[in-house]
């Protein structure tokens, strides 16, 4: 669905995608509260399974707000470019980098709260947690449909070619930067799914309860939240290249060090705290795939990274599941495989990274013909 979503951005704009994937979240969320209070059933697996569904069906919010900033960035450069004065547009990662710490924040209630559910043994609680987010997402929802406006400058006609997977393969085939980006997106991801049998490895390995494990993995949070904080200073002063490159540096450290894990609990936290400071690449991330739209166009780029982003993990989660309920006297295996496809992921970015230098010196010289060059980065700019 992603692909004809991100398509609908570019044709409906981007309005349509937060308030319909807002939306969607909101039915979710009740389908969800309304399975926990019923017993372990037809009912209550029929109501997951249909928020999950309804997830898929509308999961665009977050890629139709990232096509909003990358809007609102361009307009704002335009508007400084063609100001008298001097006007200081703020960098592009650092509303990234918001948007993820707002994530963040909210993602760190949900989990406080469910952890405090299953510390109290209070499952009943599960679905007072749902209403109230369901709550949340009612009022964000009244909130964005009076005050959220269009941001995109021209909505494009619609192309059926454009709405279907085939559109992935399409962009794999035109283009040699978003070749490379899928590629490395789907490895890295694909590399990093191997966490789903973390838990399930703690229990096995060290004899964990499910409880100790998840709080002792949360309890490593605040490593990501200092990798977020530290890249709104990172980011313009390195560069979103250098960020992206030791966001790579600190996954294939942290996939390595979780291969020794069966030695001692200590390779799991530095693993976990390596992994989780790949936050702070994430907004500089960001920034180098919504500036490769081109021809695309922002949401259907995204949408369409997304897709594969989503291929990986439903292959990852049977992949790794497989792994570890089938070798049980080597259960970091997961963790083993996952090394090799991330060193693949990581070249994969490197072609990427080469690419988008490329990309970035032709269109600079295409408009420099114009007079434009300064709405576009420059490759001295992005690169390390």
């Amino acid at each position: 669905m992603l692909p004809f979503l991100g398509h609908l951005l570019e044709v409906r704009g981007r309005r349509w995608g937060v308030l319909f994937g807002m939306a969607g979240l909101l039915v979710e969320l009740l389908l969800f509260a309304l399975a926990a209070g019923y017993q372990a059933g037809t009912t209550s697996h029929v109501l997951i399974v249909g928020g999950s569904v309804l997830q898929g069906l509308t999961g665009v919010f977050i890629t139709a707000i990232n096509a909003s900033i990358h809007d609102i960035q361009v307009r704002d450069k335009e508007q400084a470019d063609a100001a008298a004065d001097q006007v200081t547009v703020p960098h592009e990662s650092t509303a990234y980098g918001a948007l993820q710490v707002s994530q963040s924040i909210f993602s760190g209630l949900a989990l406080l709260a469910a952890v405090s559910s299953v510390l109290s043994a209070n499952l009943t609680s599960y679905t007072t947690v749902w209403l109230v987010f369901g709550g949340v997402a009612g009022l964000c929802l009244v909130w964005l449909v009076g005050f959220y406006s269009e941001t995109i400058a021209a909505k494009r006609p619609l192309e059926w070619a454009k709405t279907s997977p085939w559109s992935v393969v399409i962009m794999l085939r035109d283009d040699p930067a978003h070749r490379w980006l899928a590629f490395s997106t789907f490895l890295i991801v694909l590399a990093t799914t191997s966490l789903t049998t973390l838990q399930a490895f703690t229990v096995s390995q060290y004899h964990w309860s499910q409880t100790y494990s998840t709080v002792a993995i949360a309890a490593l949070s605040p490593v990501s939240v200092t990798a977020m904080a530290a890249s709104f200073t990172l980011t313009p002063r390195f560069g979103p290249f250098v960020m992206v490159k030791a966001g790579v540096i600190f996954v294939n450290i942290g996939l390595m060090s979780l291969c020794l894990a069966r030695h001692s609990s200590f390779f799991v936290y530095f693993g976990v705290a390596a992994l989780f400071a790949f936050a702070g690449a994430f907004p500089a991330l960001m920034q180098v795939i919504t500036s490769l739209a081109g021809e695309h166009g922002t949401g259907e780029l995204l949408a369409n990274v997304g897709a594969m982003a989503l291929a990986a993990i439903a292959l990852g989660n049977l992949l790794y599941g497989t792994l570890f309920r089938s070798v049980h006297s080597f259960p970091s295996l997961s963790f083993v495989v996952a090394v090799p496809i991330m060193l693949c992921g990581t070249y994969c970015a490197s072609r990427c990274h080469w690419h988008t230098v490329q990309h970035y010196d032709r269109v600079a010289e295409s408009e420099a013909d114009i007079g434009k060059v300064a709405r576009v980065p420059s490759a001295q700019s992005l690169s390390v």
